[in-house]
């Protein structure tokens, strides 16, 4: 699913270790789609990588597009519903150096940046 809007609210980003032992970033931030009914959207995003893109990215005031899933959980037999967004564009254009496939983010700068290439002595 996609929104487009301004952001309104940025809240500091959180981290910390799960129970597993795996580090873990999160950050929260509502967007005004600008609608006449429900207008407000409030998203949270994981993910050191994609948090960090995001924060470099956009700041309050910033148009984006938002691709987001909607996640359903039940706790001590209440259901909560929650916006996960999982990638996003900022005026028409993603971040540069940095590609999203399936909500995962590969930062090509590092990924791609120890390639070598290889003379195949193809001339391309």
């Amino acid at each position: 699913m996609k929104v487009k809007g301004i952001i309104k609210v940025l809240e500091t980003p959180e981290e910390g270790i799960s129970k597993d032992g795996a580090k873990w970033k999160r950050v929260g931030f509502l967007i005004d789609s600008g609608t006449e009914y429900n207008p407000l959207y409030y998203f949270y995003m994981l993910g050191e990588v994609r948090v960090d893109t995001f924060l470099s990215s956009v700041e309050i005031g910033t148009e984006v597009e938002i691709n987001y899933n909607i996640k359903t959980s039940e706790w001590q037999g209440r259901y909560y519903t929650k916006l996960e967004a999982w990638a996003f564009d900022c005026n028409g254009k993603r971040p540069k150096n940095f590609l999203i496939v399936d909500g995962d983010v590969f930062d090509l700068a590092i990924e791609l940046g120890d390639i070598e290439e290889e003379d195949n002595g193809l001339p391309f």
